[in-house]
């Protein structure tokens, strides 16, 4: 019995350990947000769903601007905050089947299954305003950083998910050309 329990002992620390790397290789462990492999495989599900029975889903890629003169002006320590409070005023205001996931560096893609691109106005002035009144701790004061976002919807012409998160990209550089702080999408991708 001794060997048994010996046995479920270290069999369970094992379970544990992989349970914990298999977290660690899905997760941004800055933010504790979705990774980009994670919010990749997520964005993959919910396209097939979609296409498969045509619900509507739209992505957005997320760009927070100016980012750098945060790290120059205050150091990486202070950008780093920036990061984890717009991970948490995403968590607040987005529902329980939407998806925010680090992307790279400062951007971040949002995976809003059942969510047409009308809806995303609303979506971009909840998360806009949740990110200002969100503390950077660290920071002294309000953090004043502000994003931009680039929408697309799921349609029957969208060959890809990556063509869709294309289409996401280039609305988001026509957000950061028409003046930053500002929400740009398209309505078929």
């Amino acid at each position: 019995s001794t060997l048994l329990l010996g046995a479920g002992y270290f069999g369970r620390r094992a379970l544990q350990r992989r349970r914990v790397l298999s977290d660690l290789a899905m997760r941004d462990e800055l933010t504790g947000q979705p990774n980009r492999r994670a919010i990749m495989a997520y964005a993959r599900a919910q396209f097939e769903q979609g296409r498969q029975l045509d619900v509507p889903m739209t992505l957005a890629l997320i760009d927070l601007d100016h980012f750098k003169q945060v790290n120059d002006s205050l150091g990486h320590a202070a950008g780093d905050a920036v990061l984890r409070a717009l991970a948490l005023a995403a968590r607040e205001v987005l529902r329980g089947q939407d998806r925010f996931g680090r992307w790279g560096g400062e951007e971040w893609l949002l995976v809003m299954p059942g969510t047409g691109v009308a809806e995303m106005p609303a979506v971009f002035e909840r998360l806009r305003e949740r990110f200002a009144a969100t503390t950077a701790a660290g920071v002294e004061g309000r953090h004043g950083c502000t994003f931009s976002m680039g929408a697309a919807a799921l349609s029957e012409q969208t060959a890809t998910l990556d063509a869709l998160i294309a289409a996401c990209d280039e609305q988001l550089y026509t957000a950061k050309a028409d003046g930053r702080n500002r929400l740009a999408f398209a309505a078929e991708a």
